[in-house]
């Protein structure tokens, strides 16, 4: 199994966001991805994209759906 470059899943993960034309739940996100990841894992870099100010995120039952917080060229 190969490792995935530093910052790489959170840059992907960014893509599916910016793409996205509403915010997303984890669930969402992990549909669009190229690669097979656990739910836990897509919640845990969509949580810190939040703490670091690179996504924002609401309520939507019970789980948070996420927007990308910056542009693609930012």
């Amino acid at each position: 199994m190969s490792r995935r470059p530093d910052g790489a899943l959170e840059r992907d993960i960014m893509e599916v966001l910016w793409d996205a034309n509403s915010p997303m739940t984890p669930a969402e996100v992990s549909e669009r991805l190229d690669v097979d990841l656990a739910y836990t894992t897509v919640m845990t870099v969509l949580g810190r994209l939040h703490d670091k100010g690179r996504a924002v995120r609401e309520q939507r039952g019970r789980a948070f759906a996420y927007s990308a917080a910056v542009s693609e060229s930012e």
